[in-house]
Order: structure tokens, then C-alpha cells, then sequence
């Protein structure tokens, strides 16, 4: 059986217990509160979480699920900077901007049942070429 967790209030202790519990189990499912991935992830849809071994495995459009503060997000990887190591994600309600970028010791791990299509991604880019931001 998979733990379930809500990405709603989290203190560093519970995020610390749920990437213990991923490490052991090798997964997670989430159920999702807010709609910021909307329309891939519903509000109230849970997704799997799996752990990323090495950061270098991330790519653009990954979808992963990090702390920010006292809460968990399902944002999408735009990019990564190096020195320091920091992920730049975004939602796709906002697809044209940027959340405050996170470090890795805050992220929990990469949605494994979910992934943003090929129309998507291209409509992405192509939004962002017009802003400037690709």
C-alpha cells in the first residue's frame, strides 16, 4: 500500500518524514489541492511521487513536487541553474511566469503518472518565445 499524503500544510518535520517514507517505499502518492497544473492535474486528483536519485536527471517539463515555505507544490521544471543548484519551476496557470526558484534539499521528488504532452509543451515555448522568457 502507497502512504498518501495532501499537499496542503507541511512543516519541514512532515517533509522530512515523507522523504523517508519515499526512500523507503520508492513511492508516494499525493492528492493535490490546487489547480495550478489544471488542466493535466485536477484539484483533488492524487498523483505518484517517485524519489529523483540525481538531479541531473531532470529535465525540462518534469513535473516534481517541493516545499515552499509550509507547503507542498506540483509545479513543472523549467529550468536549472548551477552555483548554487537551484530548480526554477512553474505552473501551468502561469505558465509565463516564474515561481521563486527552490533548492534541491526542498524537493520531495517527480511525478511519475503524469506528464505534460508534446501540444503543451510546444505552446509553452512558443508563448514564453513571444515574452522572451524561452
Amino acid at each position: 500500500m502507497t502512504e498518501l499524503i495532501d499537499s496542503a500544510q507541511c512543516n519541514r518535520d512532515a517533509f522530512n518524514a515523507y522523504r523517508s517514507i519515499l526512500k523507503k517505499a520508492g513511492r508516494l502518492s499525493c492528492r493535490i489541492l490546487s489547480d495550478s497544473m489544471h488542466p493535466l492535474i485536477s484539484a483533488g486528483e492524487t498523483v505518484n511521487i517517485a524519489p529523483v536519485p540525481e538531479l541531473g536527471e531532470l529535465r525540462r517539463f518534469d513535473i516534481i513536487v517541493f516545499l515552499y515555505g509550509d507547503r507542498l507544490y506540483c509545479h513543472y521544471v523549467w529550468s536549472m541553474w548551477e552555483n548554487p543548484v537551484q530548480i526554477q519551476t512553474r505552473s501551468l496557470k502561469e505558465c509565463r511566469s516564474d515561481d521563486l526558484p527552490t533548492l534541491p534539499d526542498f524537493l520531495l521528488g517527480k511525478v511519475i503518472d503524469q506528464k505534460i504532452g508534446i501540444r503543451t509543451r510546444i505552446w509553452i515555448i512558443l508563448l514564453n518565445w513571444f515574452k522572451g522568457t524561452a
